[in-house]
Protein backbone atom coordinates (compact mmCIF):
# COMPACT_ATOMS: atom_id res chain seq x y z
CA UNK A 1 0.00 0.00 0.00
CA UNK A 2 2.05 2.90 -1.33
CA UNK A 3 -0.17 5.62 0.17
CA UNK A 4 0.25 3.98 3.59
CA UNK A 5 4.03 3.98 3.14
CA UNK A 6 4.01 7.65 2.16
CA UNK A 7 2.21 8.51 5.38
CA UNK A 8 4.97 6.77 7.37
CA UNK A 9 7.97 8.24 5.53
CA UNK A 10 9.20 9.99 8.68
CA UNK A 11 9.51 6.65 10.51
CA UNK A 12 10.28 4.38 7.56
CA UNK A 13 13.08 5.72 5.42
CA UNK A 14 15.44 2.87 4.53
CA UNK A 15 14.66 -0.57 3.16
CA UNK A 16 16.98 -3.56 2.72
CA UNK A 17 15.91 -6.18 0.16
CA UNK A 18 17.77 -9.47 0.01
CA UNK A 19 17.48 -10.89 -3.52
CA UNK A 20 17.62 -9.15 -6.90
CA UNK A 21 15.51 -11.42 -9.04
CA UNK A 22 12.18 -10.25 -10.47
CA UNK A 23 10.38 -9.93 -7.13
CA UNK A 24 13.27 -8.12 -5.42
CA UNK A 25 13.70 -5.69 -8.30
CA UNK A 26 9.96 -4.96 -8.58
CA UNK A 27 9.65 -4.49 -4.82
CA UNK A 28 12.63 -2.12 -4.83
CA UNK A 29 11.16 -0.06 -7.67
CA UNK A 30 7.77 0.22 -5.95
CA UNK A 31 9.30 1.27 -2.62
CA UNK A 32 11.70 3.75 -4.23
CA UNK A 33 8.81 5.29 -6.14
CA UNK A 34 7.10 5.76 -2.77
CA UNK A 35 10.10 7.84 -1.69
CA UNK A 36 12.05 5.29 0.35
CA UNK A 37 15.81 4.67 0.09
CA UNK A 38 16.32 1.07 -1.01
CA UNK A 39 19.35 -1.20 -0.93
CA UNK A 40 19.02 -4.46 -2.87
CA UNK A 41 21.58 -7.15 -2.07
CA UNK A 42 22.19 -10.09 -4.44
CA UNK A 43 24.55 -12.98 -3.77
CA UNK A 44 25.17 -13.69 -7.48
CA UNK A 45 27.35 -11.63 -9.77
CA UNK A 46 25.91 -9.02 -12.11
CA UNK A 47 26.23 -11.47 -15.02
CA UNK A 48 22.92 -11.84 -16.84
CA UNK A 49 20.96 -14.99 -16.09
CA UNK A 50 18.40 -16.80 -18.16
CA UNK A 51 15.11 -18.35 -17.25
CA UNK A 52 11.75 -19.44 -18.54
CA UNK A 53 9.16 -17.47 -20.43
CA UNK A 54 6.56 -15.37 -18.59
CA UNK A 55 3.52 -13.28 -19.31
CA UNK A 56 3.48 -10.24 -17.01
CA UNK A 57 0.95 -7.88 -18.56
CA UNK A 58 -2.07 -9.53 -16.95
CA UNK A 59 -3.09 -9.35 -13.30
CA UNK A 60 -5.94 -6.90 -13.65
CA UNK A 61 -7.04 -7.48 -10.05
CA UNK A 62 -4.61 -4.91 -8.74
CA UNK A 63 -5.40 -1.66 -10.55
CA UNK A 64 -3.29 0.65 -8.37
CA UNK A 65 -1.00 3.08 -10.14
CA UNK A 66 2.04 1.21 -8.80
CA UNK A 67 0.80 -2.18 -10.04
CA UNK A 68 -0.02 -0.76 -13.47
CA UNK A 69 3.41 0.91 -13.68
CA UNK A 70 5.24 -2.29 -12.71
CA UNK A 71 3.23 -4.41 -15.19
CA UNK A 72 3.95 -1.90 -17.96
CA UNK A 73 7.65 -1.76 -17.05
CA UNK A 74 8.04 -5.53 -16.78
CA UNK A 75 6.13 -6.26 -20.01
CA UNK A 76 7.67 -3.42 -22.01
CA UNK A 77 4.10 -2.36 -22.78
CA UNK A 78 3.64 -5.38 -25.05
CA UNK A 79 1.03 -8.08 -24.50
CA UNK A 80 3.07 -11.23 -25.05
CA UNK A 81 4.98 -14.08 -23.49
CA UNK A 82 8.67 -13.24 -23.23
CA UNK A 83 11.94 -14.54 -21.91
CA UNK A 84 12.60 -14.06 -18.21
CA UNK A 85 15.90 -12.38 -19.12
CA UNK A 86 14.14 -9.67 -21.14
CA UNK A 87 11.90 -8.80 -18.21
CA UNK A 88 14.83 -8.86 -15.77
CA UNK A 89 16.85 -6.58 -18.07
CA UNK A 90 14.10 -3.93 -18.15
CA UNK A 91 13.66 -4.05 -14.37
CA UNK A 92 17.42 -3.97 -13.71
CA UNK A 93 17.88 -1.00 -16.05
CA UNK A 94 15.14 0.89 -14.19
CA UNK A 95 16.79 0.06 -10.85
CA UNK A 96 20.24 1.13 -12.06
CA UNK A 97 18.94 4.56 -13.11
CA UNK A 98 16.89 5.14 -9.94
CA UNK A 99 18.80 7.36 -7.50
CA UNK A 100 16.73 5.99 -4.60
CA UNK A 101 18.07 2.44 -5.16
CA UNK A 102 21.51 0.97 -4.48
CA UNK A 103 21.90 -2.46 -6.14
CA UNK A 104 24.81 -4.59 -4.86
CA UNK A 105 25.89 -7.87 -6.42
CA UNK A 106 28.29 -10.47 -4.96
CA UNK A 107 26.86 -9.84 -1.49
CA UNK A 108 26.10 -13.11 0.30
CA UNK A 109 24.09 -12.68 3.51
CA UNK A 110 25.21 -14.71 6.52
CA UNK A 111 23.06 -13.34 9.34
CA UNK A 112 19.81 -11.46 9.86
CA UNK A 113 19.24 -9.42 13.05
CA UNK A 114 16.76 -6.94 14.46
CA UNK A 115 16.01 -4.85 17.53
CA UNK A 116 13.27 -2.37 18.42
CA UNK A 117 14.75 0.28 16.12
CA UNK A 118 15.87 -1.49 12.95
CA UNK A 119 16.62 -4.70 11.10
CA UNK A 120 19.94 -5.52 9.50
CA UNK A 121 21.86 -8.17 7.63
CA UNK A 122 25.52 -9.08 7.82
CA UNK A 123 27.37 -10.21 4.70
CA UNK A 124 30.04 -12.90 4.44
CA UNK A 125 32.55 -10.02 4.18
CA UNK A 126 31.44 -8.58 7.53
CA UNK A 127 29.48 -5.66 6.03
CA UNK A 128 26.35 -4.59 7.89
CA UNK A 129 23.32 -3.19 6.04
CA UNK A 130 20.66 -1.57 8.26
CA UNK A 131 17.13 -0.57 7.40
CA UNK A 132 13.76 0.25 8.88
CA UNK A 133 12.32 -2.62 6.84
CA UNK A 134 14.01 -5.86 5.78
CA UNK A 135 12.46 -7.86 2.94
CA UNK A 136 13.48 -11.37 1.96
CA UNK A 137 13.11 -11.79 -1.81
CA UNK A 138 15.81 -14.42 -1.92
CA UNK A 139 13.85 -17.42 -3.12
CA UNK A 140 12.88 -20.85 -1.94
CA UNK A 141 15.84 -21.43 0.38
CA UNK A 142 15.67 -17.89 1.76
CA UNK A 143 18.38 -16.84 4.20
CA UNK A 144 16.03 -14.17 5.55
CA UNK A 145 13.19 -16.65 6.06
CA UNK A 146 15.55 -19.11 7.80
CA UNK A 147 16.44 -16.43 10.38
CA UNK A 148 12.96 -14.92 10.77
CA UNK A 149 10.93 -18.16 10.75
CA UNK A 150 13.39 -20.87 11.78
CA UNK A 151 10.49 -23.25 12.52
CA UNK A 152 9.49 -23.11 8.81
CA UNK A 153 12.67 -22.26 6.88
CA UNK A 154 11.54 -23.20 3.35
CA UNK A 155 8.66 -21.69 1.40
CA UNK A 156 5.63 -23.87 0.69
CA UNK A 157 5.12 -25.08 -2.87
CA UNK A 158 2.48 -22.84 -4.47
CA UNK A 159 0.83 -25.73 -6.34
CA UNK A 160 1.62 -24.75 -9.91
CA UNK A 161 4.48 -25.31 -12.29
CA UNK A 162 5.46 -23.75 -15.59
CA UNK A 163 7.65 -25.87 -17.81
CA UNK A 164 9.15 -24.60 -21.05
CA UNK A 165 11.17 -26.71 -23.47
CA UNK A 166 12.36 -26.65 -27.05
CA UNK A 167 11.37 -29.75 -28.99
CA UNK A 168 11.85 -30.62 -32.64
CA UNK A 169 8.43 -30.43 -34.27
CA UNK A 170 8.85 -33.88 -35.79
CA UNK A 171 8.90 -35.31 -32.23
CA UNK A 172 5.50 -33.80 -31.36
CA UNK A 173 2.49 -36.00 -32.24
CA UNK A 174 0.64 -34.50 -35.23
CA UNK A 175 -2.58 -33.90 -33.30
CA UNK A 176 -0.70 -31.53 -30.96
CA UNK A 177 1.18 -29.49 -33.56
CA UNK A 178 0.13 -25.85 -33.72
CA UNK A 179 0.13 -25.26 -37.49
CA UNK A 180 2.00 -22.80 -39.71
CA UNK A 181 1.32 -19.56 -37.72
CA UNK A 182 0.89 -20.63 -34.10
CA UNK A 183 1.50 -17.33 -32.29
CA UNK A 184 1.60 -18.19 -28.59
CA UNK A 185 0.25 -21.53 -27.54
CA UNK A 186 -0.22 -23.18 -24.16
CA UNK A 187 -0.50 -26.95 -24.80
CA UNK A 188 -2.15 -29.13 -22.17
CA UNK A 189 0.97 -30.57 -20.58
CA UNK A 190 1.60 -33.34 -23.07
Amino acid sequence: NISGLKSHQKTIGKVIIVGASLSGLMTGIALANAGLKVTILERASDERRSGAALQVDSGERDMSATAKYLRRLASGGIKSVEAWSSIETRLRNDVLTNLQINLRFNTRIQAVKQDDEAAWVISDKGETFRGDILIGADGYRSVVRRHVASHHPDATFAGYLIWVALVDEQNIPKQYRLGPNPGVGMPNGI
